[in-house]
């Protein structure tokens, strides 16, 4: 998996590259767990994103919240789901609504996750499903599609 770290930066990164960022005034994301491993992995989303200098995109302030698997997700602008679960993942899906749906498990993008952050050749990557990100309201930039890993 990648540095959590290095996931809350490019999570940050590729929201700027959404050129429908400004339908935000903040930017909350709902870090979504179910089970002890999950919640590892929320926590360590969450360490990550609290070292980082600017919690930001295009002077939007972003924050982020770890919330257990079941909680109302409304509200929430980006909902990262720290599950690799299929179940799981759908359940998500089935009630974000709206929101900007990531997982550190890229191979899960094609079951309607707007972003996947992941590793491809030891080299960090993003994936985008590209129909989810239209039905959610995003508007990607060409040039941040040509660096990210298209699904359909």
């Amino acid at each position: 998996m990648l540095a959590f770290s290095l996931q809350a930066t490019l999570l940050l990164k590729a929201l700027s590259y959404d050129a429908n960022i400004s339908r935000f005034s903040e930017i909350k994301v709902g870090v979504v767990y179910y089970e002890a491993e999950g919640e590892k992995t929320a926590d360590g989303f969450l360490e990550g994103f609290g070292g980082l200098k600017k919690k930001e995109v295009a002077g939007i302030p972003v924050s982020a919240k770890k919330l257990k698997g079941g909680t109302d997700l409304s509200g929430y602008e980006v909902i990262y789901i720290a599950s690799g679960d299929r179940e799981r993942i759908k359940k998500v899906l089935a009630v974000a609504s709206k929101a900007i749906t990531v997982t550190p498990y890229p191979n899960m993008v094609n079951l309607g996750i707007v972003l996947g952050l992941g590793e491809k050749d030891g080299n960090p990557k993003i994936w985008v499903n590209l129909n989810a990100s239209r039905a959610v309201g995003c508007n990607f930039s060409s040039d941040f599609l040509r660096l990210a890993e298209v699904v359909e």
